[in-house]
């Protein structure tokens, strides 16, 4: 893969392809400006990772919506138990991209993802935090083109 271009200000950490995020092979480039901003970006990777439904909410807060281009806008509490259901395994795969500073803060990665009854699918993520004044996320965007999951959802 080319070498990371740096476009947005802040912090950028560049992961190497081929492992999954919990394995830990993270590099930083940049200055980190909110260090407790990327551990929760970190922290929400490994709880999707490990299905830890608790985890998740617990970097939300109570007020917190989520919106995703193939099930809508809903509170985070009603999004992640449908999202966990609807997931046998979720795993981001090759190049992961932080960024963390101010009140927002994206993800990039490619996703590895299964359903329960073995579709598997796989495309590029970008998560938008959007955080409170107690640091918990406010709101999550998700992003993704749906052209793949279409035929396999019966969209």
């Amino acid at each position: 893969m080319k070498a990371l271009q740096r476009c947005i200000p802040g912090r950028l950490v560049r992961r190497s392809p081929g492992k999954t995020f919990a394995g830990g092979d993270v590099r930083e480039s940049g200055e980190a400006r909110d260090m407790n901003r990327t551990a929760l970006l970190e922290r929400y990777l490994q709880a999707i990772q490990a299905r830890d439904l608790d985890a998740i909410l617990a970097l939300f807060s109570p007020t917190a919506t989520v919106s995703h281009p193939v099930f809508g806008e809903q509170s985070a509490a009603e999004f992640f138990p449908a999202l966990l259901a609807g997931t046998a395994s979720d795993t981001p795969t090759g190049t992961l991209l932080l960024h963390a500073e101010g009140p927002t803060s994206a993800v990039y990665f490619e996703d590895d993802w299964t359903t329960p009854d073995g579709r598997h699918f796989q495309n590029p993520i970008v998560l938008l935090f959007d955080f409170d004044p107690q640091g918990l996320t406010e709101r999550l965007r998700v992003v993704f083109d749906t052209a793949s999951l279409r035929g396999g959802l019966g969209a």
